[in-house]
């Protein structure tokens, strides 16, 4: 699928967008990325969708000045883009005419330049820093002024008088990790402010260095529930690129397991929500029993948090984008073996190989023989691996 986008000028944007909000009933927006098309120019492409039509449309719009990128905001329109703007900001230097808070929201505050630009020389000017990173009270906000120029102004986020609680990031405080910054009026929070980036790894950047097969075991580190969606996304992109096709059994299978990781995505979404707010008793039942998943006649997928009596979890699960099918499993510290998924072509049962071949082996003390394991046996199998260690 291509991508179809409509190009309006940035001062036409808040207009056109106002227009798509109310009269084509575009309440949804679904992001806002920022983009450095490099001799065209830094612009940003908004994705908006209707929730009563289900109509989607795609806006381009690109700054007219390179070296001082101005684009109106539309954080009047949808809340959302608040934090979306910023983040552009952060990563492009685009400067959003009329938001309210036009800092950083990733990178620390001190940050010299725009690591996602094209020309931006990240490591040169940005040697490292031992020191804390500052946390601003006041913000800038740019303005058009009747004459057309550009001007800015300053506005207080927090205020000398009020009680600022800093929460996280460290994990077991947040989840993410999440640093805010609360102001308190006794018991009452007031207001919270938002510091993010602290697991942020610069995929973006990092995978223009790299070859694709390189850049695969970066996307499944993206978020460990949802690691096979952004591998197979990924994958889905090369694949055009290359003009190939994969197999039916493929495209099976990848739709199975991303759905697999998104109902565990949600569960996990949920414990961590009501552990937050002082329900513990819904994480620790998510952690003795995350969910198996039924596959088909009572065979299960094993996606639990595996042998509880022998502390093994399930840590990553890696899937390839072409036959076979492979499921690496982790657990302990450093113990891994690799499971191969199988289609009896007579009986079409579907089990597991712990070996393609010799080559394949991860952990040597399984042997060199194949081994077929139902599906509904991999729990036991994996307890009999563990207890010949």
């Amino acid at each position: 699928m291509t991508l179809e986008f409509k190009t309006i000028a940035p001062a036409e944007l808040h207009a056109e967008m106002l227009r798509l909000k109310n009269e084509q009933k575009m309440d949804f927006l679904v992001n806002l990325i920022g983009m450095d098309w490099g001799e065209e120019g830094l612009g940003v492409i908004y994705m908006l969708e209707s929730s009563e039509t289900g109509e989607t449309i795609n806006i381009k719009t690109i700054a007219e000045d390179r070296q001082n990128p101005f684009i109106p905001t539309v954080s009047d329109l949808w809340q959302i883009a608040n934090i979306y703007e910023r983040e552009v900001y952060d990563f492009f230097g685009i400067k959003f005419l009329n938001h309210p808070d036009m800092r950083r929201i990733f990178l620390r505050e001190d940050w010299v330049g725009y690591p996602f630009r094209k020309d931006d020389q990240t490591e040169l000017l940005n040697k490292l820093r031992m020191t804390d990173a500052p946390l601003s009270d006041t913000t800038k906000e740019y303005f058009l002024t009747p004459d057309g120029k550009v001007a800015e102004k300053t506005n207080v986020v927090w205020g000398p008088d009020e009680y600022v609680v800093n929460v996280g990031p460290q994990h077991p405080s947040t989840h993410g990790v999440l640093h805010m910054r609360a102001s308190l009026d006794g018991e009452v929070v007031k207001k919270v402010g938002l510091v993010l980036g602290y697991i942020h790894r610069g995929i973006e950047k990092i995978s223009e260095s790299l070859t694709y097969p390189q850049l695969l075991a970066l996307t499944d580190r993206l978020d460990y529930f949802s690691a096979m969606q952004n591998r197979h996304a990924l994958c889905m992109c090369i694949e055009k690129a290359m003009e190939l096709e994969v197999s039916p059994r493929v495209q099976y299978i990848r739709t199975i397991m991303d759905e697999l990781q998104r109902v565990a995505s949600h569960l996990i979404y949920y414990a961590c929500m009501t552990m937050d707010t002082g329900a513990l008793t819904a994480f620790f039942i998510y952690l003795a029993q995350l969910p198996t998943v039924v596959w088909s006649d009572g065979e299960q997928l094993c996606w639990k948090h595996l042998f509880r009596e022998h502390r093994i979890y399930l840590t990553e699960i890696t899937a390839v984008h072409c036959e076979p099918y492979t499921v690496s499993i982790r657990y302990g510290t450093f113990q891994r073996i690799r499971l191969t998924l199988c289609t009896d072509s007579d009986t079409g049962d579907i089990y597991f190989t712990d070996s393609v071949n010799a080559g394949d082996l991860i952990d040597e003390k399984l042997g060199k023989t194949k081994a077929e394991i139902p599906l509904v046996q991999l729990n036991n199998y994996l307890r009999e691996h563990i207890a010949r260690q």
